[in-house]
């Protein structure tokens, strides 16, 4: 059925250009079919949904309702409610709880014993039972197609037909149309009305909202609303991420608001060409277009992320070729210092004397820098320059991207129930509107940034520039200025590698690393649900400390064979960190009780927890590297070891959890998406299917096994 709205539609369209009236021509062809669906169950169920709530208010005024025989729709599947004198009544047809409806019912008790037997008088004259309840208004909205339809036989005076609640056959849409509105001045009046403060024709506004004061939903009924604020305040609680609590011990920290989400789908973002492209306002308006404005709420549970290339840093910074994928043996034998590369005339303005303080034994400088002409390439020097967290850019491929919007919309379509529900016809027209209205967009970016070329890697130039120079130089980051890149000869650096493992707190391991691998995947077969890890080893990774003129070291455990064991063992420890932080204020407590007050604060993580941490008053500040003290602490048996003090903790956060339940042992699932989801659990209770089941004893063999797994070199003193 082509309404009055459509052809106003398309006439605006029209005006628009001839492109935009083929879309929307295409638009119009889908709706009309879910149109024709929708129109035909209405006009089957409108009827007697009307009939049904009509009969329910003359029942509840003992009016006789014998004038709705065979016109009620039958839905109800149960026995009706019968009250104390056998009268039946038809509440569960309002959609109302189970507490409502018994409040409703006596509620009709209580009219039916103080009204008269007869319902009220009709304002018309010698009306029958139908002219009188004519006018009701309590009927179910029809759609405007229905009444447009409807209306006539009437020739189109609205105003004559039944009931005087029906709306207006005309869209927002056509309206604009007609009186020549924007887009603007239609979310203008929207606003408008979500504050309350609509404009009048008059000139003083007939009422002006703000003089009615309504007092808040729980001062009439205690069990309604809480103590909430009544005043429109969208953006309140919209953005409201989290809210700051005070922990056990004290002290003040801020916690995100848990998303409410059931579906996480990401796009991947190709190029920039995506950058005006806003997923889900596409999709919504796409689907208010064709489907209706009962769209609205479709996405609203369905959270929609980005995931992005590897960065820069992935292509420039090679430790594992510096410092693990090379022949030990053979490097070791044509090793000479003065037949360096970075020995050349070329890197003399380079070479620093940092490298004879950190090298005793050696007598010559080498290269550690952080000019970016040490190339020069300046297109490579280009690339450096722009910090080694950024994303390449790449070409504005559209039909990349398109092709990647297609893949979202199909796995979109396959999780979001109300999609999935729908015909297949329908969701290949939907999808065909989406990508096109994505590409227009993709495609005017295009051409307006069409100045913008990608970053040359795979340029033939670059390509063996960038392969010249990672082959002689370790490009890796700088302390406290991470995306800023640090130049160091690669020999250089191996053997100040080698200097540091050969001191008393580092033991070589005489194993081949496949044995080591094999080794591990073996003592990991105790915990059988883990998820698989790569066959490869922690390898030695390094940081230029420019302020002072020294390295950094780091193991990177990231993608390695213990990787999985090791996020394991950090779910444990955090899990139990409240607990850990009961026993301190217990004990703080117990130690104020002498007079004295402990200073049992945890390590801030953020500037603003530090902030709203701060006392009154700072008498005095002390800082201190943390470094040095992170370094000495022992790996090995000893009292002050690492195993000691991670042993101390569990202790400490069990014993707070007997006093408080029986339940001892903590079992971690393993979500679809990978992540670990730790909870509480009878000690006897078996290990179920997908899950981990740690006791006290295992924590402490999980945590010990990780600290003796970390490298290749056993490190008796240190974490770095």
């Amino acid at each position: 059925m082509l309404g009055f709205s459509d052809l106003a539609v398309l006439a605006g369209a029209w005006d628009r250009g001839r492109h935009e009236f083929d879309d929307e021509s295409e638009v119009l062809c889908e709706k009309l079919e879910l149109r024709k669906q929708e129109y035909v169950r209405e006009c089957r169920e409108l009827g007697g949904r009307s009939a049904k709530v009509k009969q329910i208010f003359l029942k509840i005024w003992d009016v006789d309702d014998s004038q709705l025989e065979g016109r009620v729709l039958e839905t109800r599947t149960g026995d009706p409610v019968v009250t104390q004198d056998n009268h039946v009544t038809l509440c569960d047809d309002l959609a109302i709880e189970e507490e409502e409806r018994i409040e409703m019912e006596r509620a009709i008790a209580a009219i039916k014993a103080t009204t008269q037997d007869s319902p009220p008088a009709s304002g018309k004259k010698g009306g029958e039972a139908s002219e009188r309840d004519q006018y009701t208004a309590f009927v179910p909205l029809a759609s405007m197609y229905w009444v447009e339809h409807t209306s006539t036989a009437f020739r189109h005076a609205i105003w004559k037909m039944d009931t005087f609640n029906h709306l207006a056959p005309i869209s927002v849409r056509a309206l604009q149309f007609l009186g020549n509105v924007t887009d603007e001045q239609v979310r203008q009046c929207k606003t408008m009305i979500l504050k309350g403060k609509p404009k009048y024709c008059g000139r003083a506004n007939p009422l002006d909202p703000q003089d009615l004061k309504f007092p808040p939903m729980h001062e009439l009924d205690p069990d309604k609303c809480g103590e909430t604020n009544s005043a429109q305040d969208r953006n309140g609680w919209v953005n409201a991420p989290g809210q700051m609590t005070t922990l056990p011990n004290g002290r003040k920290a801020w916690r995100r608001q848990k998303s409410e989400c059931d579906t996480f789908l990401h796009l991947k973002y190709t190029s920039r060409v995506m950058e005006p492209l806003s997923i889900r306002r596409l999709i919504n308006g796409v689907l208010s277009r064709v489907i209706g404005d009962d769209t609205a709420t479709w996405l609203e549970r369905t959270r929609i992320g980005w995931t992005y290339k590897h960065s820069k840093a992935s292509r420039l910074c090679r430790p594992a070729e510096t410092f693990c994928d090379f022949n030990v043996s053979q490097w070791m034998e044509g090793y000479d210092p003065e037949q360096y590369p970075c020995r050349t005339r070329r890197y003399s303005d380079m070479r620093s004397s940092w490298s004879i303080e950190l090298l005793h034994n050696e007598g010559c400088t080498h290269v550690i820098t952080l000019d970016s002409s040490i190339t020069d390439s300046p297109l490579l020097q280009n690339i450096i320059n722009a910090d080694l967290n950024h994303i390449p850019c790449m070409a504005l491929d559209v039909d990349e991207a398109i092709a990647e919007l297609g893949s979202f919309l199909d796995e979109l379509f396959a999780r979001v129930m109300e999609l999935r529900d729908l015909t297949d016809s329908t969701k290949s027209f939907l999808r065909r509107i989406i990508l096109k209205k994505g590409k227009e967009k993709m495609e005017k970016y295009r051409v307006t940034h069409r100045h913008v070329a990608a970053e040359p890697f795979e340029h033939p130039t670059v390509k063996s520039e960038l392969t010249f120079l990672t082959s002689r130089f370790l490009i890796c980051p700088t302390d406290k200025a991470p995306n800023t890149p640090a130049f160091v000869c690669k020999n250089f650096i191996r053997k100040l590698a080698f200097q540091r493992l050969s001191d008393p707190e580092f033991a070589s391991i005489s194993a081949p690393p496949a044995t080591v691998i094999s080794c591990i995947r073996g003592e990991l077969s105790a915990l059988p649900t883990i998820p698989a890890a790569t066959a490869l080893l922690p390898y030695l990774m390094a940081v230029l400390k420019a302020h002072k003129g020294t390295f950094r070291w780091i193991t990177n455990t990231a993608n390695t064979i213990i990787s999985p064991a090791a996020e394991v063992c950090a779910c444990l420890l955090r899990f139990l960190l409240p607990l850990v932080q009961a026993f301190c204020q217990d004990k703080s407590l117990e130690v104020e009780q002498h007079g004295v007050k402990p200073n049992l604060w945890w390590a801030i993580s953020s500037v603003g927890e530090f902030y709203a941490n701060l006392p009154e008053k700072v008498y005095s500040v002390f800082t201190t590297d943390i470094t040095r003290c992170f370094e000495t602490i022992p790996t090995d048996n000893s009292e002050d070891s690492l195993t000691v003090a991670v042993r101390f903790y569990v202790q400490c956060a069990m014993q707070v959890r007997r006093e408080r339940s029986s339940s001892h042992a903590i079992r971690i699932r393993f979500g679809g998406g990978g992540d670990l989801q730790p909870s509480w659990a009878d000690a006897g209770q078996p290990e179920e299917m997908g899950t981990l089941l740690f006791r006290k004893g295992d924590i402490y063999w999980l945590s010990k096994w990780c600290i003796a797994n970390n490298c290749a070199w056993e490190n008796k003193c240190g974490g770095r």
